[in-house]
């Protein structure tokens, strides 16, 4: 008997698993999506300009530089969340897909605001 309600759980425990695989895989690849980005950022021609001779600057690093920055620490939070969050709470179900989801699209966020502000 105690096999087959093993059984029984062993999809849904196997879901909610993949998301913290998921989360893992995200904060793994956090600090060379950072990288990456801040390449694509220092390679264009404006931002040699800018860094050569200070003009030519976009007048918009700063706010992008802000919003990469709070969306790093917002993706690194919700990742490390989705991957504490006990996952036979009944509240695992809805919020680790959830928290994966917005971890993803923070560091999507992170990774566009950097590669925008060179």
């Amino acid at each position: 008997m105690a096999d087959m309600s093993e059984n029984q759980e062993n999809p849904v425990l196997r879901r909610r698993i993949a998301w913290r695989i998921s989360a893992v895989i995200s904060l793994g690849t956090l600090i060379p999506t950072v990288i990456l980005a801040g390449f694509i950022m220092i390679i264009t021609p404006s931002w040699g300009i800018c860094f050569e001779r200070g003009r030519d600057c976009n007048p918009n690093a700063g706010l992008l530089g802000t919003v990469a920055f709070w969306a790093f620490i917002g993706s690194a939070v919700t990742g490390i969340s989705a991957l504490v969050l006990p996952v036979r709470w009944p509240v695992a179900k809805w919020a680790g897909p959830a928290l994966a989801v917005v971890q993803l699209l923070l560091q999507l966020v992170n990774f566009v605001a950097i590669a925008l502000s060179g």
